[in-house]
């Protein structure tokens, strides 16, 4: 709180087992911090990645940023924004087989100033 960061968001990332016998994963984020924790209650695990998360960002330097910058980055800035990127995505189609979406979306972020965080899904 004293770096002006927001409050953690945690999230369910697996629930195993039978239902008698549940084992579940929580992840908890701070900013771009995450950490995650497993038990037999979705509160012991939140309290688990929480404590992991807490002795992570206690073993931050003493000069790392108080404030982490936050861009932000809405649908109506994207849509009436003359970058070089979004003006190409708008004259130019994506359905061409050999489009390189991870790059498009790269240049993307870097004209416009927000973060892209991938999330591998199995296939």
């Amino acid at each position: 709180m004293k770096k002006g960061w927001r409050l953690p968001d945690y999230t369910l990332a697996q629930e195993t087992g039978p239902p008698h016998k549940r084992e579940f994963t929580m992840s908890c984020r701070v900013e771009n911090f995450v950490e995650s924790g497993s038990g037999t209650s979705k509160k012991i695990a939140k309290r688990i990645a929480a404590e992991k998360l807490i002795a992570k960002l206690q073993s931050l330097p003493p000069n790392f940023p108080e404030v982490v910058k936050r861009s932000s980055c809405t649908w109506d800035l994207l849509k009436n924004s003359s970058g070089e990127h979004i003006l190409s995505l708008k004259r130019n189609p994506l359905s061409a087989s050999s489009t390189d979406y991870v790059k498009i979306l790269a240049d993307l972020a870097d004209e416009q100033n927000f973060i892209v965080n991938y999330l591998e899904i199995g296939r």
